[in-house]
């Protein structure tokens, strides 16, 4: 996760939702995100 990126805008990059990005990285609330966080595509 770099600064100003959120899942929404990686799901979209990815082909992806944040739904599927939040589950597969054990996100219980996907606006708490952080830089430098790592996450887990598919």
């Amino acid at each position: 996760m770099q600064p100003g990126d959120t899942l929404w805008k990686i799901a979209i990059q990815f082909g992806t939702t944040v739904e599927t990005l939040a589950r597969l990285n054990d996100i219980k609330n996907p606006d708490l995100i952080y830089p430098g966080q790592v996450l887990r595509l598919g």
